[in-house]
């Protein structure tokens, strides 16, 4: 396990997304992800990285996405994948994708 978690992090640091011009929904969790249990399993700095990210409106996507819409889904993000949170992120996805007419979202009144 401790070898799957530091290639992980190798993986996350060295993590650069290119600048991205079409439209991007986050869902962004709505409570910040409490720190793991087992804390000797993750370096201190990606603790840190973790917490400042969750800590930003847009988690930091704003600078790589230029039509990035957030809509905060109740929960951690640990916790996105389950129970009542999948309603909020279906209700979010619908409000976004299915609007009354495509005019209303910026994802499908985007136009070529």
């Amino acid at each position: 396990m401790e070898r799957v978690i530091s290639l992980e992090n190798a993986m996350l640091a060295a993590f650069r997304p290119k600048r991205y011009d079409g439209p991007v929904l986050l869902l962004k969790a709505s409570e910040p992800e409490a720190p793991p249990p087992r804390r000797g399993g993750y370096p201190q700095g990606f603790l840190e990285m973790l917490q400042a990210t969750q800590a930003q409106p847009d988690n930091y996507w704003g600078g790589t996405a230029t039509h990035l819409t957030v809509r905060p889904v109740t929960g951690t993000h640990g916790a996105l994948m389950s129970g009542a949170a999948l309603v909020g992120i279906a209700e979010a996805i619908s409000q976004i994708c299915v609007p009354s007419t495509a005019e209303d979202s910026p994802i499908m009144g985007s136009t070529p």
